[in-house]
């Protein structure tokens, strides 16, 4: 398969190809188990030689697009990526149930018999935005989902047809048991679980667990309460250790719910990872608290791996919001660029991969490729997001000028950030004149910002173009945004003389005037419209 598409990716880049614009040749020589690419010039012609199949679709998609744009002499010398596992942690939207009170969530398409087709289109677009792993389970543990079988049960050794390797996130109907490591029915439990599904859990590379220690039945239960926090986790890990019987490599997760939970999860690393098996890894949440809560601080884990952390044991995984999952999913032009450039650019020998939640794999092209793409280049290249982005616009998207525009979508990205602020602190159950006065001058400062890129917008404003321009973006995110702060508004009894249902309160893509929160599926509105060309420029099936 690599060399095919390699071969496609040249044939589209001879399409496209100026007179000015280098030739392109090249071979997959699979000599290193390390992944990695050189590129070499002579005359007018770039070469490209992948020392290993799963380098070889990004090293090649990364040139093509160098090329595209200009930038040709920033691909020569030799490139390895900075973590080995590169993850993707595709959403789900089927519940497949297991044996013994487990069962997966998986995408619908991997329960259709033929889904061979699918399959290959999802590996080739891992791998050419430069990931090699996939991820399934649940992003959200709480989401209802369709009931369904899987008719192959082999399913996930097609992935490993086209070299990617794959982790399950399985899910635990544990009902009313108590959480706790040390309680042996609970422990029966889990050990019963995996051992009566090994046929599928063995076909996985990686095991993922989300930790129970800190879910409130492990931390009320009473062979906990003597446990320091540390015994608890220790506990938990050496049983999902031994239930897994070598069959597996284990990712164990820390959920954090805020910043204290992440203080503490930062000073148990270094006992935890001294003390885990050599196959075992440990993620966490880039920000501190829920992965999808965008604009929360970095978890306490990023300074810990910083200073005291063993650069000798690769053990960490930090988790990113990459797909802009339940903020907009890159339909709205929102861009997960400062989380890259704060964290990804500078990730150290103590970290061991990397995981970018995505409920859809995108089109090429689709703004969610934008910033799959930049995440990619900083794991590969160490490139920060602008030249990047400056780059993946050039070659793909020259319509949208990202030059001209980069400033505003800071912009749109500071917005976003402050969306995601008052929607969270609006949950709160505290109410005071102290807080409505709060969520109050937020929503004025988010609206204000609104208001003045409309302005700037309508003073730009250019002929039509038969392609989505950034204005028609930003027209419906900013439908949604108005009106989730409206709603937001209303349930805290704060009143915007300004906010009003008027006409620039119809359409939008991720809300509905009669809804309160984001809808579950975008809303496309009528054929051909614009939410309706958004949506599927972005989203292939």
């Amino acid at each position: 398969m690599h060399d095919r598409i390699c071969q496609e990716l040249l044939l589209e880049y001879g399409n496209k190809r100026q007179r000015h614009l280098p030739k392109i040749g090249f071979r997959i020589n699979a000599k290193d188990k390390k992944e990695g690419y050189s590129c070499t010039q002579k005359g007018n012609e770039i070469f490209l030689e992948a020392h290993h199949e799963n380098a070889a679709l990004y090293a090649m998609q990364n040139l093509v697009d160098n090329c595209l744009s200009g930038h040709w002499r920033d691909s020569f010398g030799v490139t390895v990526p900075a973590v080995d596992l590169r993850i993707l942690w595709l959403g789900s939207d089927c519940q497949v149930p297991l044996e013994a009170g487990m069962s997966l969530h998986i995408p619908a398409w991997l329960c259709e018999k033929e889904c061979e087709e699918k399959v290959e289109w999802i590996s080739r677009r891992t791998l050419e935005l430069g990931f090699n792993t996939l991820l399934f389970g649940s992003l959200d543990s709480k989401a209802q989902h369709a009931i369904k079988e899987i008719a192959n049960v082999e399913f996930l050794s097609l992935f490993r047809k086209y070299g990617l390797k794959v982790i399950l996130k399985p899910y635990f109907d544990f009902q009313e048991l108590p959480r706790s490591p040390f309680d042996p029915e609970y422990s029966k439990f889990i050990r019963k679980a995996i051992r009566e599904n090994f046929s599928i859990t063995s076909q996985a590379d990686y095991f993922f667990w989300e930790s129970q220690a800190w879910d409130d039945s492990c931390q009320d239960h009473p062979m906990t309460r003597e446990a320091t926090q540390g015994d608890i986790v220790k506990e938990e890990i050496q049983l999902i250790e031994k239930s897994l019987v070598n069959t597996s490599d284990l990712i164990f997760f820390f959920p954090a719910k805020d910043e204290n939970e992440s203080k503490q999860q930062a000073l148990l690393l270094n006992d935890v990872i001294t003390e885990a098996q050599e196959k075992t890894y440990f993620a966490f949440s880039s920000v501190a608290g829920p992965i999808m809560a965008d604009h929360l601080s970095p978890h306490a884990a990023w300074q810990v791996a910083k200073q005291s952390l063993p650069r000798a044991l690769p053990k960490l995984i930090p988790i990113f919001n990459l797909g802009s999952v339940n903020q907009g999913e890159n339909l709205w032009p929102v861009l997960p660029f400062p989380a890259i450039d704060r964290h990804i650019l500078t990730l150290n020998s103590t970290f061991s991969g990397v995981i970018g939640m995505v409920n859809k794999m995108p089109k090429k092209g689709a703004l969610l490729d934008c910033s799959l793409s930049v995440a990619g280049n900083a794991i590969w290249e160490k490139k920060t997001t602008a030249s990047s982005a400056e780059k993946w616009f050039a070659a793909n998207r020259p319509e949208l000028e990202y030059q001209a525009h980069s400033e505003i979508l800071k912009e749109i990205q500071d917005i976003h950030l402050k969306l995601s602020l008052l929607c969270s602190v609006s949950n709160s159950k505290i109410r005071s004149a102290a807080f409505n006065e709060y969520c109050r001058s937020l929503a004025e400062s988010l609206l204000a910002q609104l208001k003045w890129l409309q302005a700037r917008f309508a003073l730009n404003q250019k002929k039509e173009h038969k392609k989505l321009s950034l204005q028609d973006y930003f027209q419906h995110f900013s439908i949604d945004a108005k009106r989730l702060v409206s709603h937001i508004l209303q349930s805290c009894n704060i009143n915007l003389l300004h906010l009003r249902h008027d006409d620039d309160l119809q359409g939008g893509i991720w809300t509905h005037k009669d809804k309160k929160h984001l809808l579950d599926k975008p809303h496309a509105g009528e054929p051909h419209s614009v939410p309706a060309r958004i949506i599927e420029e972005a989203i292939f099936f």
